[in-house]
């Protein structure tokens, strides 16, 4: 992790043995501040599953997933989940 800035994506399922090119995608994000210095405290927003991103991508059959991750100096996150299929 960064100290300015991270930003990257990764497989969010290892077991999946079939990864189709193309189709369709879906996506649903988590977004987070937080306040690092006096009180640690902080605030998140919004859901980020793989069965919401299927729905937000109208989605009926999910092949493989994907998440990503951007934070700025530890104050804002946002989480991310893609879904691909059909």
């Amino acid at each position: 992790m960064g100290i300015l800035f991270t930003h990257f994506s990764a497989p969010l399922s290892v077991e999946s043995t079939t990864f189709a090119a193309g189709g369709r995608e879906g996506k649903s994000y988590t977004m987070a501040i937080r306040e690092p210095y006096l009180t640690g405290q902080g605030v998140a927003w919004s859901e980020a599953a793989i069965q919401e991103a299927a729905r937000q991508g109208g989605l009926k059959k999910v092949h493989y997933a994907d998440y990503e991750i951007l934070q700025i100096l530890s104050i804002y996150c946002k989480f991310t989940v893609h879904v691909y299929g059909e």
